[in-house]
């Protein structure tokens, strides 16, 4: 204990930080006793509120996912209202089953949040659980080339035998037709699925510091 004193009192240890001693139950920095001054600790940092209107580009953490990942809500808005539709009709079909991770960096800290598309609220993360889903996604092979690859093969020379020395049009058209609908349908399950999406923002307060430098 009086080591992580030591370590808190020069800065190397932050309250908003995560303690445990068998790495099982984590408790915030802030709320050990003796370890920071009470000047040094901040009010506890809430998740950011969610707009409660439900199917639209406003949604909740389906706008925090558009504006993070798919280039922001401005894209939906100054398209013909049919893109806009289609967009967010694509959007809603691939966005992640594990949710995604945003890093909120703030003048209080660092703190992480989990989006799940379940909750109405975003869960706080912990920094093991944050590096754990980060390495997996490092390390995660991208099978959907090979998986194009293998359709586009097979389906091209199933499809070409029903057009040779016994044609079946109606059928080669309908193999034809198969494989971008497999293609499709297996990056679909490959953004669900697979892809991890982690991504970091400025809060306001933030924002405009760096916006001014």
């Amino acid at each position: 204990m009086e080591a992580i004193k030591k370590a808190a009192s020069e800065g190397r240890i932050l309250p908003t930080w995560y303690l445990s001693s068998a790495q099982e139950k984590w408790t915030l920095a802030a709320n050990a006793p003796d370890l920071f001054p009470t000047s040094e600790i901040a009010p506890p940092v809430e998740p950011p509120a969610l707009d409660p209107r439900p199917g639209s580009v406003q949604d909740g953490q389906l706008a925090v996912f558009i504006d993070t990942f798919k280039g922001g809500k401005k894209r939906f808005k100054n398209a013909w209202p049919w893109v806009q539709k289609a967009r967010l009709w694509w959007v809603k079909l691939t966005r992640p089953n594990k949710g995604f991770i945003i890093t909120e960096v703030g003048s209080r800290g660092v703190m992480r949040f989990r989006y799940d598309f379940a909750n109405e609220q975003p869960a706080g993360v912990t920094e093991e659980e944050y590096e754990k889903e980060l390495k997996a996604g490092i390390r995660r092979v991208d099978w959907y080339v090979g998986f194009a690859l293998v359709v586009v093969v097979a389906g091209g020379i199933c499809s070409l035998s029903d057009f040779g020395e016994q044609p079946n049009p109606s059928l080669g058209v309908v193999k034809l037709a198969a494989i971008p609908v497999l293609l499709v349908l297996g990056y679909v399950y490959r953004v669900k699925r697979t892809k991890v999406f982690i991504g970091y923002i400025l809060t306001p307060e933030v924002g405009g510091i760096v916006n001014l430098r």
